[in-house]
């Protein structure tokens, strides 16, 4: 048995802007490695594959050429960041990777990295 059936090669992603709007992206994979590829920036961009020197894409921009896992971490960070959880939010109780109580008795208060709170009333 080979590296290559315990470890299989992550697939590669091409990420492009979809016409739907500026939030939106639409993901095709590609059959070579990430480095398999030139990103060419301009009116219109280019994606060419350097071992064939076929164009992959020709469209709108910016694109990216990405492993299948970090597309998938990157789905993930976005649903997080969409729904204003971090970390492994299951209760409901932590935003941010920061534990928060929730009181009906409290009008909510807006906390800074240096710790400076600011009243929501």
């Amino acid at each position: 048995m080979s590296q290559t059936e315990f470890f299989p090669e992550p697939a590669t992603i091409l990420r492009m802007p979809s016409w739907l709007g500026s939030h939106v992206h639409e993901d095709r994979e590609l059959p070579l490695a990430p480095g398999d590829y030139k990103v060419t920036p301009g009116d219109r961009w280019t994606v060419t594959s350097l071992k064939t020197n076929e164009v992959v894409y020709s469209g709108i921009g910016p694109v990216e050429i990405l492993r299948e896992r970090a597309a998938a971490q990157h789905k993930a960070y976005v649903k997080s960041r969409r729904l204003g959880i971090g970390g492994h939010n299951v209760g409901g109780s932590v935003r941010m990777d920061v534990a928060v109580e929730i009181s009906e008795g409290t009008p909510g208060a807006m906390v800074a990295v240096d710790g400076t709170e600011v009243s929501l009333q």
